[in-house]
């Protein structure tokens, strides 16, 4: 359970927030003009980067003690951020 809320709660506020803020897809639509990749490889990009940030978090903050509730709030943020991206660019299609 501890999982749940500490990973998945960060992840859809994030993620709701971005989509508050990017409603019209104003950032998100100059983003895709300046790395058009972006739009081409959506969910290769979303896959991989929610997957280096899992390791990336992981191996830099473990070593440190980092706890494993801060490890899924962190990492629930981060990847929240890059769905938001991921689903504003699909609003463009």
């Amino acid at each position: 359970m501890t999982f749940v809320i500490y990973l998945f709660l960060p992840l859809g506020i994030v993620q709701l927030i971005y989509r508050i803020i990017d409603r019209k897809t104003k950032v998100t639509k100059k983003l895709v003009e300046k790395h058009p990749i972006f739009k081409e490889k959506k969910i290769a990009i979303q896959v991989f980067a929610t997957v280096g940030v899992v390791l990336a978090v992981g191996l830099v903050g473990m070593p440190f003690g980092m706890s494993r509730e801060l490890f899924f709030i962190i990492t629930g943020c981060i990847v929240g951020l890059v769905n938001g991206v991921a689903f504003s660019i699909t609003y463009l299609d």
